[in-house]
């Protein structure tokens, strides 16, 4: 059971980033095409990492799950915000635009994240 949340874990994210790889190729016209390219493996390594440290854990009580969900969701929080206060100081000629595009596939990613832990959770009680 838990390999296969964490496999539909890491399809969810893979889904919702390849889409945004390709709309943004076919439709963005900026020149700093890369730097969304770089985030989105960005974001990839991100929720792969929170899934092999939801994957390692014990889901034995649901107060521990939801403790341990709680941090995850707070560190990629976290983690993304450092990540745009980087950006800030690079000299970006779109920056509200990759900003912007980045807090919309994150806030993609950790919503697909949620429904699929708390429908696991909700599977094993």
């Amino acid at each position: 059971m838990k390999n296969n949340l964490y496999l539909r874990l890491i399809g969810a994210t893979a889904v919702i980033v390849l889409v945004h790889v390709v709309i943004a190729k076919l439709f963005f016209q900026i020149s700093n095409i890369n730097i969304i390219y770089a985030l989105d493996a960005f974001l990839i390594f991100l929720f792969l990492a929170s899934g092999l440290i939801i994957k390692s854990k014990k889901r034995d009580n649901p107060e521990g799950f939801v403790g341990r969900f709680m941090i995850l969701t707070t560190i990629q929080l976290l983690s993304a915000m450092s990540v745009l206060a980087a950006l800030s100081f690079v000299n970006i000629v779109n920056l509200r635009f990759v900003s912007l595009n980045f807090i919309g596939v994150f806030i993609a990613v950790l919503t697909a994240q949620s429904l699929l832990l708390i429908r696991g959770v909700k599977k094993q009680g």
